[in-house]
C-alpha cells in the first residue's frame, strides 16, 4: 500500500502555483499553493467579507482578489473557482445500470425538465452514486449554476489574467481537503458542513464525492436530530452500509453544537497538521473550500465536479523546467541501474541454482537407480505370489491330503513344475509312491535314491513332475 502510494505521488510531482478562489454567501476566500516535486505548501490565505448582492459584490471581489495577488510572490500557473453549494440548482434522476454511459446526453436532453432554467443559461456537471440491490440503477445529481452569474466571475479573473480550468462547487473543493488532509481511505465517509440552520452533508466514497444534501437544521438542533438526518443520507448514498461504520467528519469541530467529533475528523485540525501551521493559526473554515480548490489547481485530487463545459476549461500545461528535466533524467538513470542490477541478480541466482543442481545430480541418479531395482523386485514379487496362488498352494494342498499320518516330510522343493521331497515313514515307502502315481496333479512319480530301513522307519526321496489341478 506505501509504495502504491508513493508512486501515485511520484506521477504527480511537478513545480506549479495554484491558487484556489471559494466564494462564499458573504465571503470570498483566497488560498495561494506550492508543488514542488511532491512536496506542497500553503504559502497565503485570506478570507475577505462581501455584500450579499449586487454590483458592490462584484467590486468587492475585484478589490480583494488584486490584493490578494500582490501578495502572492509568483503569479499563479492555474486557478480553480469554487461555488457555493447551497446557492446551486440541484435536480435528481434515476436512471438503468444499461445508461451508464449515455448520462450526458440523458442530461442534456432532459435539462429544460430537471432544472429551473434552459440549459443556454446555466452551467452544470453531475454525480453519480449506485442504487439498488437486485435492479442495479444509478442516481444521478445533477448541479446547475446561473451562466451570467458565473461568467461575472469568470470576467473578473480574466481582467486579472486568470482563466480557471476548473469551476467546481464548495461539497467537491472539501471532499479534495478532507481526502489530502487525512489518511487514505476507501470506505464510505461523511463530511459535514453547518450554514446558517442548514447543513450540508456530503457523502464520499474513499476520495471521490458521491453526493451531496444540504438539509434545513437549526444551529440548536439536538444530537438526535442529526443522528436522524446522518441516518437517513447513509441509508440513501451507501445501502446496506450500517451508520456506525461510517465515519463522520465536520468542518470543524466547533461549528456545530451537536457535532462532537475528534482531531482526526476535524477538517480545521487536520489541515493545520498536514501543513504543520503554526501554534494559534489555523484556516478558517470559509477557506477549507478555496484549499480544495487550490489543490485541484495544482493536479492533487483531481474530479469532482467542473461546471464549465469542456470548450471554457483553460489546459493544464506542464512546464518542463531544468530541475524537472534534471529529476526525469536522475529516476531514468535510477530505473536503468535498477534494471541492470535486477538482471545481474538474476544471473547469479540461475549459476548457483545449476551448481547445486550439478551436485544433487549424482545423488538423484542413484536414487533413481534404486527405484527402477525397487520396481524389478515389485515385480518379481507379484510374479512369484501369482505362481505360489496358481500352482505351489495347490500341490502342497494334495500332498498334505496324500500323505498318511505315518510318514513325515523333511524336505520339499518346487522348480518350474519339478517336485522332490524326502522324508520318513513308519510304513514302507513303495505305498507311498503309489499313492502319489494315482494322484491328478503328479506324474512320473520316481525314486530318486534307494528307500533304507532305519530304527526310526523307512526313507524316501522322491520326484516327480506336477499337472495343473485344483486347491
Amino acid at each position: 500500500m506505501e509504495l502504491s502510494v508513493t508512486l501515485q505521488r511520484l506521477r504527480k510531482a511537478d513545480f506549479l502555483d495554484g491558487v484556489g478562489i471559494a466564494v462564499g454567501a458573504r465571503d470570498v476566500s483566497f488560498v495561494h499553493v506550492r508543488k514542488r516535486l511532491v512536496d506542497v505548501s500553503l504559502r497565503h490565505a485570506r478570507t475577505v467579507s462581501l455584500p450579499e448582492a449586487g454590483r458592490e459584490r462584484l467590486d468587492e471581489f475585484d478589490h480583494a482578489l488584486h490584493g490578494f495577488l500582490e501578495d502572492v510572490e509568483t503569479p499563479p500557473d492555474h486557478v480553480v473557482l469554487s461555488l457555493p453549494r447551497h446557492t446551486a440548482y440541484v435536480s435528481r434522476i434515476v436512471v438503468p445500470e444499461s445508461a451508464r454511459d449515455v448520462i450526458p446526453e440523458v442530461i442534456g436532453y432532459q435539462a429544460d425538465q430537471l432544472l429551473p432554467f434552459p440549459k443556454e443559461d446555466l452551467y452544470y456537471d453531475y454525480l453519480t452514486v449506485d442504487v439498488g440491490k437486485e435492479e442495479k440503477r444509478i442516481e444521478v445529481t445533477v448541479f446547475g449554476f446561473s451562466r451570467r452569474e458565473v461568467d461575472e466571475y469568470l470576467g473578473i479573473l480574466l481582467q486579472a489574467q486568470l482563466r480557471p480550468q476548473m469551476v467546481t462547487l464548495s461539497c467537491s473543493a472539501l471532499a479534495n481537503t478532507l481526502a489530502f488532509c487525512s489518511a487514505p481511505a476507501h470506505g464510505p465517509r461523511l463530511l459535514l458542513v453547518p450554514d446558517d440552520g442548514w447543513v450540508e452533508v456530503d457523502s464520499i466514497a474513499g476520495s471521490r464525492l458521491l453526493a451531496s444534501q444540504v438539509v434545513p437544521l437549526p444551529a440548536e438542533a439536538t444530537k438526535e436530530e442529526l443522528d436522524e438526518v446522518v441516518a437517513q443520507v447513509v441509508t440513501r448514498s451507501f445501502p446496506g452500509t450500517a451508520v456506525a461504520e461510517t465515519p463522520l467528519f465536520a468542518a470543524s469541530a466547533t461549528a456545530y453544537g451537536s457535532i462532537a467529533v475528534d482531531a482526526t475528523h476535524d477538517v480545521q485540525a487536520l489541515v493545520t497538521t498536514r501543513f504543520a501551521l503554526v501554534d494559534g493559526e489555523v484556516l478558517p473554515p470559509p477557506a477549507l473550500p478555496a484549499l480544495g480548490a487550490a489543490l485541484q489547481s495544482i493536479g492533487e485530487n483531481d474530479g469532482g465536479i467542473n461546471l464549465l463545459p469542456e470548450e471554457r476549461r483553460a489546459q493544464r500545461e506542464k512546464a518542463l523546467s531544468p530541475v524537472t528535466l534534471a529529476l526525469v533524467g536522475t529516476i531514468g538513470v535510477l530505473g536503468l541501474l535498477w534494471a541492470v542490477v535486477s538482471i545481474v541478480q538474476q544471473h547469479r541466482v540461475l549459476r548457483t541454482l545449476a551448481q547445486q543442481r550439478a551436485a544433487l545430480e549424482a545423488p538423484v541418479q542413484q536414487v533413481q537407480k534404486q527405484e527402477e531395482e525397487l520396481a524389478q523386485l515389485q515385480k518379481q514379487l507379484q510374479l512369484l505370489d501369482s505362481t505360489a496362488r496358481q500352482k505351489v498352494i495347490p500341490v502342497v494342498k494334495n500332498l498334505s491330503e496324500l500323505f498318511p499320518k505315518e510318514y513325515y516330510l523333511n524336505h520339499l522343493r518346487y522348480k518350474d513344475g519339478d517336485v522332490e521331497m524326502s522324508g520318513l515313514g513308519s510304513q514302507s515307502a513303495a505305498d507311498l509312491l503309489a499313492n502319489l502315481e494315482n494322484s491328478p496333479c503328479f506324474r512320473d512319480v520316481v525314486a530318486k535314491a534307494p528307500f533304507t530301513k532305519t530304527p526310526q522307519g523307512e526313507t524316501f526321496t522322491l520326484g516327480a513332475k506336477t499337472e495343473p489341478c485344483t486347491e
